[in-house]
């Protein structure tokens, strides 16, 4: 979810992107076809190993579509408006991150699903960011990085936060809130 289609204000990116921990396929089977996507196999080999992403992705959308709403909520909650998007990554720019990090395994790539909205201020960041400290859980928050605070080189500002997402199921998803 690198960039974003509209103009960003300042401070005013908050997005959420989940990565599925449990695949539809087993781990070994979806890193396989990683390998085999990141170095170019045969027709066949290929042909499963799109296959197997293309269930990897799909298996994205349940968990991404339930933060999405959740984000929604945090942002409702918050008495704000903000400019909603989500995304499933697209394939070929699976394969590109697979062939640009090497060492990625396909089952840890962490925006295979993500979704954002875009405030208008630093404040309405914030206010949002602290709606997750109420009635999320369930769910643990393993990393955060402030960019608004100590903002990038490149000018971006934003917070990243990073959860293991607990389904209701059981499966455990990992998810980065951005």
């Amino acid at each position: 979810m690198q960039g974003a289609l509209l103009p960003r204000p300042a401070g005013s990116i908050h997005r959420f992107t989940v990565s599925r921990r449990v695949p539809a396929a087993t781990r070994r089977r979806v890193d396989a076809a990683g390998e085999i996507l990141r170095r170019s196999g045969s027709v066949e080999e290929l042909d499963e190993a799109y296959s197997v992403l293309s269930r990897w992705r799909a298996s994205h959308a349940f968990p991404l579509n339930t933060i999405a709403m959740v984000l929604r909520s945090k942002v409702k909650q918050a008495g704000i408006v903000g400019l909603y998007a989500q995304r499933l990554k697209r394939t070929p720019a699976v394969v590109e991150k697979l062939r640009r990090f090497r060492s990625m395994q396909l089952s840890q790539m962490q925006d295979i699903g993500g979704c954002r909205v875009v405030l208008n201020s630093v404040e309405s960041v914030r206010a949002v960011r602290a709606r997750y400290n109420v009635g999320w859980s369930r769910h643990e928050l393993t990393n955060e990085k402030d960019y608004i605070g100590e903002p990038k080189a490149s000018g971006y500002r934003s917070i990243h936060l990073v959860f293991r997402y607990q389904s209701p199921t059981g499966n455990p998803y990992d998810g980065r809130l951005i």
